[in-house]
């Protein structure tokens, strides 16, 4: 009766030991491949995304799909100084583009983006562009195939840390695409590409003029 009882016991440990191990590496699959939560922590998406923000990020449909122009997506180890850290940005431009600031203007490709979701604040120039009284603070920088360039949606000077500090970064940098935020519940958003922005982004940059930085 006794073994009968400890066998029953053990059977159960093991069990339960399976499934914990189960559980432990669905849940390690789900966040290496598919998804988790993210909570914000500084401000850099302002508007869009406040402090305290929880999204949940999208890890598996950009592996199938690539990633767009106006996606909000995550980026890893994007300046020496960053190591470990993850950055949450905005994608505006990718390899091949051109990128030109004026004026608190972005153009890209020749056309000038229409940000609504900036709520009206311009946009600060990179932080050391090769500005001169010849060019009236007119900035160009073309970005290198395999690389992105990324900014945060608050683009006040010292608004974000991002590409116009430490210029592209490689795109296998990026881990994971912005989905949809759950908290706090009176702002439940699915984040989609504000493609009335970004779909004019194709056409080639027909006014080449002013200073390049590559």
């Amino acid at each position: 009766m006794i073994k009968t009882q400890a066998k029953g016991i053990a059977a159960e440990m093991l069990d339960w030991g399976f499934h914990i191990v189960a559980a432990l590496l669905a849940g390690f699959f789900i966040i290496t491949f598919i998804g988790q939560l993210s909570i914000v922590k500084k401000t850099s998406m302002f508007p869009t995304l406040k402090e305290g923000d929880v999204v949940i990020v999208d890890k598996l449909t950009p592996r199938l799909t690539g990633y767009h122009r106006g996606d909000i997506v995550t980026i890893a180890d994007a300046h020496p100084a960053l190591q470990g850290e993850v950055l949450i940005k905005r994608l505006i431009a990718m390899g091949g583009d051109t990128l030109e600031f004026y004026e608190g203007k972005v153009i890209l490709n020749g056309l000038e983006l229409k940000e609504s979701y900036l709520a009206g604040v311009s946009t600060a120039p990179p932080g050391t562009p090769p500005l001169s009284p010849e060019n009236k603070g007119y900035y160009r920088v073309r970005v290198p195939e395999g690389m992105v360039y990324v900014m945060g949606d608050n683009r006040q000077t010292g608004g974000s840390f991002d590409s116009r500090d430490f210029g592209p970064v490689p795109a296998r940098n990026i881990t994971s695409r912005a989905f949809i935020r759950i908290y706090p519940l009176s702002r439940i958003q699915v984040f989609h590409v504000p493609e009335d922005v970004f779909q004019t982004g194709e056409k080639a940059m027909e006014n080449t003029s002013g200073p390049a930085v590559n």
